[in-house]
């Protein structure tokens, strides 16, 4: 009994999603308002405060909405569906853990935590290895409470809309109920083409009878613990289509040219670009992965997140340089603004007359 509590409680701590803490984006900066981990948990199980972001391992089930729900990618937890060839094609499949009644336990019965665990990359990343189509059975979506985050449905529609901008075909999604399931699985191929792994899945060794369900290895793969990357960027989208699923788009009248969107972008989506002939901001939408960091930390309120955006690709705004004729430092600003003092964003804000005063005789 003993080894079974403990056994137990290991696969409770093993369910618990990985934190890669530097792409949070409360780790950059305190102003950062993001709470799609906390607004897409049902449990409440992620708490944030001053201090610190995180979770409380009590509350916690293992769902995986809270993974599908970050824009940096900086929650990861267990559940792919499995891959493999099916007619010609290849298909994507699982069952949610909340499907009632027993399935012939074959390798391509893959049972993941939800279906609305599934993100935008993981749907990206499908579709880039010409997955498109998907067969999910699950349980009754509207009466769980897992049911109340964004759906994959939702999130599906958005791919597709990036895959109808580069012509390439739609991913469809096919529910099917027990009855379903099992023919659909009696008549795959065998266990052993086209089968592919979970990430952290190993062998259950010794204490099998006790061990009632697989335990996730503790390692991420490359492209968890690699660079982010926008379902645009996985897809391999010409920045030239119209397209993205997040555009940051700046207000050149209220724009002060400070800069702040450029140093903290995790992504450098907005940078400015120097050299002899002009100095602008581009903004590349296509790496912008929706996190509203720019919004949060922009004083002036010049800048705003489109979601979705029908103007993807590299976006430009032309700037004009000087150099400020009270602190000296050069400076930039919108060139569309009609300024006619040659100041600086902090200078024109600061009175310099506040410390003057009349020495007397």
């Amino acid at each position: 009994m003993v080894i079974r509590r403990w056994l137990d409680s290991a696969i409770s701590e093993l369910r618990l999603p990985e934190i890669i803490a530097e792409r949070c984006v409360h780790a950059h900066a305190e102003v950062a308002s993001c709470r799609a981990c906390l607004d897409a948990c049902p449990h409440e199980a992620w708490v944030i405060d001053d201090d610190a972001l995180g979770i409380d391992s009590s509350l916690c089930d293992g769902c995986g909405l809270c993974s599908a729900a970050c824009p940096q990618a900086a929650i990861v937890s267990d559940g792919e569906p499995a891959v493999m060839r099916y007619k010609e094609s290849m298909v994507a499949l699982a069952r949610c853990e909340q499907t009632n009644g027993e399935v012939e336990q074959l390798p391509s019965d893959r049972k993941i935590s939800c279906i609305h665990s599934l993100g935008f990359r993981d749907l990206a990343r499908m579709a880039a290895e010409d997955v498109f189509a998907l067969y999910f059975y699950t349980g009754d979506c509207d009466h769980c409470q897992r049911g109340e985050a964004l759906r994959l449905e939702q999130r599906l529609l958005q791919i597709n809309y990036l895959l109808n901008a580069s012509e390439r075909p739609v991913v469809s999604l096919y529910r099917l109920n027990q009855r379903q399931w099992s023919n659909l699985l009696s008549s795959l191929q065998s266990a052993e083409q086209g089968k592919k792994s979970t990430r952290r899945l190993f062998m259950r060794q010794g204490l099998a009878q006790m061990a009632t369900q697989l335990l996730p290895d503790l390692q991420l793969s490359d492209h968890e613990r690699g660079a982010i990357q926008t379902p645009t960027q996985i897809l391999s989208i010409d920045k030239q289509k119209s397209r993205a699923l997040h555009s940051p788009a700046i207000d050149s009248r209220l724009c002060d040219g400070c800069d702040a969107c450029v140093r903290l972008c995790p992504q450098s989506a907005i940078q400015l670009m120097i050299d002899d002939q002009l100095t602008q901001y581009t903004i590349n939408s296509h790496g912008c992965t929706g996190c509203r960091l720019c919004v949060d930390i922009c004083e002036n309120r010049a800048l705003s997140l489109q979601s979705p955006s029908v103007s993807g690709g590299t976006t430009t705004l032309l700037l004009y340089s000087a150099r400020c004729r009270i602190c000296g430092v050069p400076f930039h600003r919108p060139a569309i603004q009609d300024v006619e003092s040659n100041l600086c964003h902090v200078c024109r804000k600061v009175n310099h007359k506040r410390n003057l005063f009349k020495v007397l005789p």
